[in-house]
This record gives structure tokens, C-alpha cells and sequence, in this order.
């Protein structure tokens, strides 16, 4: 009975938090997105690219613009 408890517990809860979670500016929410930096402008670091983040996300080929923070059509500075 305290299992079941629990795992209903966790199911509610966690949708909750996912039907709460509303994002802006063009973004869509993940559980399973890139820990890269999201803004325009800024170093691409192939490491972050390791594992996932939950939260909110441009479209692919899109990233957050400084000035508005809007998601904009961009590419990430890739090293040379």
C-alpha cells in the first residue's frame, strides 16, 4: 500500500510540475534538452552536450537573441 502511495504520489506531482511549466518567446519545454548555452552569440563547448537538462528550448536552428530573447534563426560559434 505505501509503494502504491508513493508511485501515485510521484505520477501527480510530476504532472503537476510538467502542466505548470509554460515557456516564452518562441520556446518549448523538453525534459531532455542540450545544457549548451542557449544564447545567440556565445561559444558553442562540445562538452555540454553531455547528458540533459529539463526546461525550456528554442527550435532547432534557433537560439535565444541577447537584446530581445526571443529565439532567432542562428547557428552557435563553432571553434576552428
Amino acid at each position: 500500500m505505501s509503494k502504491l502511495l508513493t508511485i501515485f504520489c510521484l505520477f501527480v506531482c510530476v504532472g503537476i510540475a510538467m502542466g505548470g511549466m509554460q515557456c516564452s518567446s518562441g520556446q518549448a519545454y523538453s525534459r531532455c534538452g542540450s545544457g549548451c548555452s542557449q544564447i545567440c552569440g556565445d561559444d558553442y563547448i562540445p562538452f555540454c552536450e553531455v547528458g540533459c537538462v529539463p526546461g525550456c528550448f528554442c527550435p532547432k536552428g534557433q537560439l535565444i537573441d541577447r537584446k530581445t530573447g526571443r529565439c532567432i534563426p542562428c547557428q552557435p560559434n563553432l571553434p576552428e
